[in-house]
């Protein structure tokens, strides 16, 4: 009996998050603020917009430390704790 081919993912191995079409994959990335990456940039608008996937998808997917990941973390700088603003925000 043959084994199933299996797509093979672009995943991150650090953090296992699937990389996107063109984004940036977190720890290959210097991106640190609005405006460095637009992948990052399109997920901090999202969720400025008041999208809280898109603030918890920045939160884990941005480089630690940077702008990117404080803004996904205060779910577009709404609260000034870490939270997963999924379940923190009524969508």
């Amino acid at each position: 009996m043959a084994l199933p081919n299996f797509p093979s993912a672009d995943c991150d191995a650090a953090n296992g998050i699937l990389s996107e079409g063109g984004g940036a994959v977190p720890g290959d990335s210097d991106a640190d603020t609005f405006g460095d990456d637009p992948y990052f940039d399109d997920l901090w608008t999202d969720c400025d917009d008041g999208d809280m996937v898109a603030c918890d998808d920045l939160y884990y997917a941005s480089p630690v430390d940077s702008d990117y990941e404080d803004f996904g973390a205060t779910c577009g700088d709404r609260i000034t704790t870490e939270i997963d603003c999924v379940e923190g925000f009524d969508s």
